[in-house]
């Protein structure tokens, strides 16, 4: 499990792939996160600049967490290879009083 000290910026990403490994990029690119509190803010690739595709089949998202507690994330390709891929990141409190 990934964790970062409250206050760090998290690089969120993905990558898609066909069944022979090949990258692709799907039709439609849509990220939801997750917050401790339950709260869920989705993202979708080409819609604002939240969403950056690095290259073919690759995108990531930087997220600057609010809360203290585990964060799930979920990056879902929609198209002719429908994926979704899930996956959780906790941050932890600072041991200084401003950090």
């Amino acid at each position: 499990m990934n964790e970062y000290p409250f206050g760090t910026a998290v690089k969120v990403e993905d990558a898609y792939r066909t069944p022979a490994g090949t990258l692709y990029d799907p039709t439609t690119v849509i990220v939801k996160i997750q917050a401790p509190d339950r709260t869920e803010t989705s993202y979708t690739y080409g819609v604002g600049a939240d969403v950056v595709k690095d290259s073919t089949g690759k995108y990531h998202l930087w997220l600057l967490p609010t809360q203290v507690g585990r964060y799930g994330y979920r990056f879902k390709g929609a198209g002719p290879q429908a994926v979704a891929n899930e996956k959780y990141f906790t941050v932890i409190g600072s041991i200084f009083t401003t950090p």
